[in-house]
């Protein structure tokens, strides 16, 4: 095992031993953060990118941004709602709204710009009107109910979590730009949590459910307050919320980790050691400590960045843990650097600026896109996936929140102090005002990219302190330390300390320290041949895209990132041991490193400068002629076949192909390319028209299958129907999926198009519908009409293999079949039409996807738009429901249209309201009403559509607080159903409208997608 993984956990577990003092007083701070006015950036990139985040936090739309707050509040909600996360039915909406509270507070003492104070002023405001709206201190984008699904073990995403993001907010309003209203809703906040939480009387009774469900940074935001007010209350409610079924352990030197969620538990070791900050109890700083060791040292890559999937692994075992693309969640790096921060205030200890250095550089640097506005969700570490930045306006994902904070606060961990000192953490050019000394220090550095930094010092009159700067562990060599030009000889300070100048410093006194750099290689602590290659700090990206050739990926999907789109080699550097790198060459006096004498060519440049391209962070290091280059020879061989597979043509030799085929299937180091292989030689056949050996070579493959050596997930939109396009077509979403990477992106004849590469194993096209709803569970036959393009082999046809209640019956696969439709032979885009009788799409076939396409006969497919619809008796019986007698029609609300409820007066309690096939449907939490017209001397029947398909919901409908009936839904099938309450005469006698209401008795009140007043039947 590496050096850098060894930890001495008995030296935690000694003082575990002593038992925790009654009172216990605050621990004095050894370094102390300077305020983030007092440091400004110099020219460079990271001025331009907190510049960048600093444009797009002026261009968020307030009443956007308040939209969904105000909708809680039945306030008036002027501009559009924000979507994904933030989208009014998101049940995390609110929480990037109190990220940018926060980045708004950062970048104003950051920046000095007013204009932010202003915007973050007035959001405060208009939150302390919605405060007051809701009543009793509450405030969130969601109704109260969500955290009685909290307290009650029934299903809600996070609400807590968004809570904490709206007091954190409110907070740092408070203590960075002064506002006392922030103060007043925060402390309005705690007092409802505080009151509504009485009733758990241990904390042991309230985490009983809150373990269940992510609740953020609480108790880091409840102990911050109470550091600041001195509030009781705040201390309380943290005490009562910390989660000591994954304290405790930690505090014991247990490591727990393993399948936990990251981002939900490492706020929870910052509130540890915020609590040890306000109470000195010390078991809360031995688990911050601990805690970050178990992530930081046992289960953290080389960018610093940890999880796959978002969940941890068993320590020291990240290559079995794997790489994909949904590794490295830059959350969990923001928060990481979070706590990395107070473990370096609170002991001093040059190992947390390190980490610090190294997951800023490499994990956080290059998150954020060439645009204001696009940041990175996740950070693949697998080789051949490219960043993904989200979409301004379309993403708000948790790590947008936590981004706008992160780049508005890029001062904070540069420079901190005591007493009588200055420590200089990072090396970042900036400069720095020390008021209480009367010192500005300018650092001037372009690192990494030079090795070393001078500080100049600015002084009314001469000063004494102690100047101390971080030694990197990464020095590869003497370090050489000058003052006023004079080397310090007597100086020697080792790697991982801090070098410490005490002097009487004048103005203009000027210091350069030198950080010589080498290559070295980062090894997994699992598989010590699987290296991330480093130069010092700097994680080098090898490009499997020409330099700079590949625009920017941007998506409102997280997960949007593509495997590499052809067959590559499985790419090998050959060394007799991993410390040798005499193999890399650096290019000029940049950070870009050729490879040189290598079976592959290929440059390396900093992971901070990748942008657009493809690119691997790990790379097999062996010796040649070892075992593993064997396999990894052989790997390449297996694709070389592929390759030859998918090139060969009709008249082509066979028995050759034949002969390498027997070979790679027959080695059992191949085993994860069993199916690939397969398919492909059965491809061949195919085309040599030998389809008898084909299909027996075919069958043992009949049944699903993933590639076991791809991993991680791409899912493309292929089309969005109209009704225009199909007489009859709902607007459903069509997705190909590829869970296993069965397909590729391309294009055909000028469109877009997803396309199988059948030599490469990937002979379907997966395909899912965003709500199939309206094809599930019923019984008829759908049309499915898809743009396919015909390259002119002859002799193809189409298959679509798809959920039925067919296969249900035979109780047998998963899927049917459609009958064989051929493919035109002429070359270019054309539309066939396929029938799938007695559908039931419930995404079980085939990784879960609705249906698949597959060609029969030589060649790959390629498919642009794919459409469905139903036989217009199948849509009668599904949307009939909404045809009413014109005539005897009085009123009508039209559910969702903003201005059709604000007029019948819409009033809820937990409302909430959203699209189901082009409908929509409002439900409540606790109530909800609207005010109908009625005749005042006829008699009256009220008319509400509801989809069939809810189950157990069941409400009472009343109109002027009578019960009419108590409505249960109960699942009567996938159509729309509706129901005609009689309105007795005495309701409505003399009276020109009344009031329907829906009161929850089960669940949810409603959905209601129609709600109609009609003339009785005569």
């Amino acid at each position: 095992m590496p050096p850098r993984f060894a930890f001495a956990a008995l030296a935690l577990l000694a003082p575990l031993a002593v038992a925790w003092a009654a009172e216990e007083e605050p621990p004095t701070m050894l370094l102390e953060p300077f305020p983030l006015g007092d440091v400004r950036l110099a020219e460079g990139r990271l001025l331009e990118e907190q510049e960048r985040n600093h444009q797009y936090l002026l261009s968020l739309a307030d009443d956007s941004l308040l939209y969904a707050f105000r909708l809680n509040a039945g306030l008036p909600t002027p501009g559009e709602p924000l979507r994904q996360w933030e989208d009014p039915v998101s049940e995390v909406r609110g929480h990037f709204v109190g990220h940018a509270l926060s980045a708004c507070a950062q970048m104003y003492r950051s920046t000095g710009d007013e204009a932010l104070r202003a915007k973050g002023a007035y959001l405060v405001a208009e939150l302390a009107e919605v405060q007051a709206a809701l009543g009793g201190g509450y405030l969130s984008a969601y109704p109260e109910s969500f955290l009685d699904r909290v307290e009650t073990g029934k299903p809600v995403w996070a609400a807590y979590y968004t809570i904490h993001k709206i007091m954190a907010g409110l907070l740092d309003q408070y203590t960075l730009c002064g506002n006392a209203q922030a103060l007043e809703v925060l402390e309005g906040m705690v007092a409802y949590l505080h009151e509504r939480n009485a009733k758990f009387e241990t904390p042991e009774a309230l985490r009983m459910y809150m373990d269940r469900n992510e609740e953020g940074g609480m108790c880091d935001v409840l102990w911050g307050l109470y550091g600041v007010t001195g509030n009781p209350a705040a201390a309380e409610l943290a005490d009562k919320m910390e989660k000591r079924s994954f304290l405790d352990p930690l505090a014991r030197g247990e490591d727990v980790l393993a399948r936990l969620h990251g981002n939900t538990h490492i706020p929870l070791a910052i509130g540890a050691l915020r609590r040890y900050e306000r109470t000195g109890e010390k078991r809360y700083l031995y688990t911050g400590e601990f805690f970050w060791d178990r992530v930081a040292t046992a289960r953290s890559f080389a960018t610093g960045g940890s999880t796959n999937g978002e969940v941890w692994g068993e320590p020291f075992a990240l290559a079995a843990h794997g790489l994909s693309n949904t590794t490295h969640e830059t959350c969990k790096t923001h928060n990481m650097l979070k706590l990395s921060r107070q473990l370096l205030c609170l002991t001093g200890e040059a190992k947390y600026a390190e980490f610090m250095e190294r997951a800023f550089l490499n994990g956080i640097l290059g998150t954020q896109g060439p645009e204001p506005g696009q940041l990175e969700y996740y950070v693949p570490q697998a080789t051949g996936y490219r960043r993904v930045f989200g979409l301004p306006l379309d993403a708000f994902w948790c790590c947008y929140g936590t981004g706008v904070e992160t780049w508005s606060r890029l001062t904070d961990s540069i420079y901190f102090h005591d007493d009588d000192s200055l420590t200089v953490s990072q090396f970042i050019a900036s400069t720095l005002r020390w008021a209480d000394k009367g010192v500005e220090i300018e650092q001037i550095t372009r690192f990494p990219y030079e090795e070393g930094a001078a500080f100049v010092v600015g002084a009314a009159a001469p000063v004494p302190f102690t100047l101390r700067v971080r030694i990197p562990e990464w020095v590869a060599g003497p370090v050489r330390v000058t003052v006023n030009g004079e080397v310090q000889d007597q100086l020697s300070p080792a790697p991982g300390s801090f070098l410490a100048l005490e002097r009487e410093w004048r103005d203009g006194d000027r210091v350069t320290l030198s950080l010589p750099m080498a290559l070295h290689a980062w090894p997994m602590p699992d598989d010590p041949n699987l290296v991330a290659l480093m130069y010092g700090p700097v994680v080098l990206a090898g490009l499997l895209d020409e330099p700079g050739s590949v625009p920017p990926a941007t998506s409102s999907s997280a997960t949007e990132p593509m495997p590499v789109t052809d067959l590559v080699p499985r790419y090998a550097f050959l060394a007799d041991t991993v410390e040798d790198l005499s193999w890399l060459e650096r290019q000029g006096e940049g950070l870009v490193f050729q490879t040189v004498g290598q079976p592959t060519e290929m440059t390396f440049v900093p992971f901070c400068e990748v942008v657009g391209e493809r690119y691997g962070l790990y790379w097999p290091v062996v010796p040649e002629g070892s075992d593993r280059h064997a396999i990894l020879e052989r790997e390449n061989e297996a694709i070389a076949f592929l390759r030859e597979a998918r090139a060969f043509a009709a008249g082509d030799p066979l028995e050759p192909l034949h002969e390498v085929y027997e070979s790679l299937a027959s080695d059992p180091t191949l085993a994860a390319y069993e199916s690939r292989l397969a398919l492909a030689m059965a491809s061949v056949l195919g085309r040599a028209g030998r389809a008898a050996e084909a299909s027996e070579l075919l069958e043992p493959l009949t049944r699903p299958f993933i590639h076991r050596d791809m991993a991680g997930a791409v899912y493309e939109v292929i089309g969005r129907p109209t009704a225009d396009q199909v007489e009859g077509v709902q607007p459903l979403l069509v997705t190909a999926s590829s869970w296993d990477g069965s397909h590729v992106t391309g294009e055909r004849g000028g469109r877009a198009c997803v396309e199988t590469r059948v030599a490469r194993g990937q002979g379907h096209l997966y395909f899912s519908v965003a709500d199939p709803s309206l094809l599930r569970g019923g019984d008829a036959t759908v049309t499915a009409s898809i743009d396919i393009y015909s390259d002119g082999s002859p002799g193809r046809s189409l298959i679509v293999q798809y959920d039925s209640l067919v296969a249900d019956s035979q109780g047998g696969g998963s899927y049917t079949s459609s009958e064989p439709i051929a493919v035109p032979e002429e070359v270019g885009w054309h539309t066939v039409t396929l029938e799938l009788p007695r559908a039931h799409l419930a995404g079980r076939q085939n990784l879960g996807s609705d249906f698949r396409l597959t060609c029969v006969g030589a060649g790959d497919i390629a498919v642009g738009d794919v459409r469905l619809s139903l036989e217009p008796e199948a849509l009668a019986a599904v949307f009939g429901a909404f045809d009413l007698d014109e005539e005897r029609l009085v009123d009508r609300v039209v559910v969702g249209d903003e201005g059709s409820e604000r007029s019948h007066n819409l009033r809820h309690e937990g409302g909430a309201a959203g699209p189901h096939l082009g409908r929509f449907w409002r439900h409540a939490e606790q109530w909800m009403s609207w005010d109908l017209a009625v005749l005042p001397d006829a008699p009256m029947v009220l008319r509400v559509v509801y989809w069939g398909a809810d189950r157990g919901r069941s409400f009472d409908v009343v109109v002027d607080d009578r019960v009419l009936a108590t409505q249960v839904l109960e699942g009567s099938g996938p159509r729309f159903v509706a129901v005609e309450y009689a309105v007795p005469m005495d309701l409505t006698w003399g009276k020109d409208r009344v009031t329907v209401k829906f009161a929850r008795k089960e669940v949810f009140a409603g959905g209601v997608f129609d709600c109609a007043m009609l003339r009785a039947q005569p």
